[in-house]
């Protein structure tokens, strides 16, 4: 079938720099990836470390921590699989996807998620970019590939309708509100220990271990502790809904 490309995310301004969202969404212990997967309600995960093809330098660090390979240098090429039980039409479905770095330096982060298993006749990839924006914001993009695979695409009203099904499925999943990705990412802000921006490391500064990304992972403040903190407005449009009745 043909490709379609769809924008789920378009230059959504994350206030952090790079490294650090670098670090949250490459370590799964992260409380952005946590705060995400608890809140899409899928349950029974299981996430194979990541490691590095045969043949590359990195190679032989495949058996230390997430947080000890992101901090040492470059992710690209790293893959793993996830594993997830999901509500699918009142029946518990296991799907699983394959995460794959594609880039990772001081100039951009590219982060691909496959899923294993076609959703209602798609199969679906997902591109996941950032850029720095400023030396303490990241711009995010996240373009959505869908390829139909039914034997019988006669029916073209019905396979319109299952694409925008599965756009709003993935919209909601990955989007800039309610339980999106993005919106986790700022969800998560707000709970953070302690105020990070000004002790954020430089902008080429990619790979560190530091006391700002260990923070990241200490317990969240208390509702009173977070009361005099503000964070941008997350209001940034998606263009999907208004593209996704091209065919």
């Amino acid at each position: 079938g043909q490709l379609l490309i769809r924008d789920i995310v378009d230059n959504f301004s994350l206030p952090l720099p790079l490294p650090l969202c670098r670090v949250l969404l490459l370590d799964s212990t992260s409380p952005v990836m946590q705060k995400w997967e608890s809140d899409r309600g899928d349950t029974n995960y299981a996430k194979n470390a990541w490691s590095f093809p045969s043949g590359v330098p990195r190679e032989s660090e495949n058996q230390v921590t997430d947080r000890q390979l992101i901090a040492s240098g470059s992710m690209m090429g790293a893959y793993r699989a996830t594993s997830y039980d999901r509500i699918r039409n009142g029946e518990v479905v296991h799907l699983s996807e394959t995460q794959i770095v594609d880039a990772d330096d001081s100039r951009k982060l590219a982060f691909t998620v496959t899923e294993r298993m076609p959703r209602r006749g798609f199969s679906i990839k997902m591109r996941i970019l950032l850029r720095p924006e400023t030396d303490t914001s990241t711009e995010a993009t996240i373009l959505g590939e869908f390829r139909p695979m039914g034997k019988n695409m006669s029916n073209q009203t019905a396979v319109h309708k299952a694409f925008l099904l599965v756009l709003n499925e993935v919209t909601m999943r990955y989007g800039t509100e309610g339980k999106g990705l993005m919106a986790g990412f700022v969800n998560a802000i707000h709970e953070f220990p302690e105020p990070i921006n000004a002790a954020s490391p430089p902008r080429n500064v990619v790979f560190s271990s530091s006391p700002v990304h260990e923070s990241l992972f200490q317990q969240p403040r208390s509702p009173r502790q977070n009361r005099h903190r503000s964070m941008p407005s997350a209001d940034s449009s998606i263009t999907a809904t208004s593209r996704s009745e091209e065919h």
